[in-house]
């Protein structure tokens, strides 16, 4: 795996864990 493949897996990672992050806080939200 080259760098620029890697830095694509963590962005992706991190945009997952972002999309998580915000699906907790607006279930927080709505309850």
């Amino acid at each position: 795996m080259n760098k620029s493949e890697l830095i694509m897996k963590v962005a992706e990672d991190a945009d997952i864990s972002k999309a998580k992050a915000e699906a907790a806080v607006n279930a927080l939200i709505n309850s």
